[in-house]
């Protein structure tokens, strides 16, 4: 800054010099020509030829003039050379300029040449102006675009991503629905089997348990009949005994053997018998304790079974409603994915476009837009060179 500064202070002093320089390099310039024009007006006066003819006849008129004049083309053409080094862009119109000058007696022309320069020159500048407002404008413009655009795509993303996890958790749900319903429909056939083999086995032990007790109670009934006649109960017979004659019978007519000899005493019945029908009856109770508790345990185990039953039952059924809501949910969450997808692809087509617009731009605006200030300077500087020309070779014609 500290450079800067002096820089710009050392820069006003020597512009105030050169202006102070340049102004009176144009008022002395004036008083050149002035002088020159009163000198050739003195010397082209008539009393001038008339002396000059009589003094001079081979020179009709005074030679200064196209002196001067070829120095004026001098100077202009050493400015339009000037301004062909500097800028090449208009340097085919330059080069025409110095033609003309070189042809001689064409100032006119070249005036003309130079005003149109002018024009064009300014129309550049005009043009210039009016495209920088427009880059400057379009590229905030399509900037603003492209980052909206960018927000949208990042925002259509994430609810993508948000809509896939939804997706991804339905599924899984559902799968571990229908697992769960698997499951359940084998565990239903397992407690199925298992009640169809204990209902099995209660019926094949009632059945032992009642051919026991039919077994006990016919050995009971035998017993009662030698120990307690009067509780025997005969069987019922299906086939009745004919009286057949026994072979053995005494009524053959044998002879009567006698007496029997001497052997035992009177025969007894056991004392014991008492204690072998408690047993007995003992063995009923307990059998029939056991068919009680077997009936009992089987209508409790059929009872869990059923409401096993209608519990799987109930529970299959709100499982597989779940099921097609989550499949409903899963198909709408599938349908709204897909459209976000969509929708992320066009918005990606339009930041692309978008992208290609701004690059184009940049590409028609960045050149003028980096070097405008200096495309200006070096037009203003042609400008003054062509005004400058100008004013000398209308001096020169003066």
């Amino acid at each position: 800054m500290d450079e800067d500064t002096k820089f710009k202070a050392n820069l006003a002093t020597q512009c105030a010099t050169k202006s102070k320089e340049w102004d009176d390099r144009q008022k002395l310039r004036a008083q050149e020509v002035e002088a020159i024009s009163e000198t050739i007006e003195m010397l082209n006066g008539d009393d001038a030829l008339e002396l000059f003819k009589k003094t001079l006849p081979s020179a009709s008129a005074f030679v200064q003039v196209a002196a001067t004049t070829r120095s004026q083309q001098r100077r202009a053409s050493s400015i339009l050379r000037n301004l062909m080094v500097r800028d090449s862009k208009h340097k085919a119109n330059l080069h025409l300029m110095l033609l003309a000058l070189k042809s001689g007696g064409g100032f006119d022309k070249v005036v003309e040449m130079i005003d149109n320069m002018i024009a064009a020159l300014e129309k550049e500048q005009a043009d210039d102006d009016k495209k920088r407002d427009w880059c400057t404008g379009e590229i905030h413009r399509v900037e603003q675009e492209v980052k909206g655009l960018e927000g949208e795509v990042s925002d259509v993303s994430a609810d993508i991503e948000e809509k896939e996890d939804q997706f991804d958790t339905l599924k899984s749900e559902i799968a571990a629905l229908q697992q769960s319903n698997t499951d359940l429909d084998k565990s239903v056939a397992q407690a199925t089997e298992q009640r169809q083999d204990e209902h099995a086995e209660y019926a094949s032990t009632s059945a032992s348990n009642q051919a026991a007790l039919e077994l006990i109670a016919m050995a009971k009934n035998r017993m009662n009949k030698f120990y307690a006649p009067t509780q025997y109960k005969a069987p019922p017979t299906t086939t009745p005994v004919d009286n057949v004659a026994n072979p053995y019978s005494f009524s053959q007519g044998r002879a009567d053997p006698g007496p029997a000899p001497e052997t035992f005493g009177e025969y007894k019945k056991s004392e014991g018998s008492t204690g072998v029908m408690a047993m007995m009856d003992q063995m009923i109770k307990d059998v029939e304790m056991d068919i009680q508790e077997a009936k009992h345990n089987e209508a409790d185990a059929q009872k869990d079974y059923e409401e096993a039953m209608k519990d799987a039952a109930v529970k299959r059924e709100e499982d597989s409603k779940l099921i097609v809501e989550k499949e409903g949910s899963k198909a709408d969450t599938m349908t709204r994915l897909q459209t976000a997808r969509e929708l992320r692809a066009t918005k990606r087509d339009q930041l692309g476009n978008t992208q290609d617009s701004e690059k184009n731009i940049h590409i028609d605006c960045d050149h003028l837009l980096k070097n405008y200030e200096d495309m200006k300077e070096k037009r203003a500087t042609e400008r003054d060179g062509l005004t400058e020309s100008k004013a000398v070779l209308a001096g020169a014609k003066m």
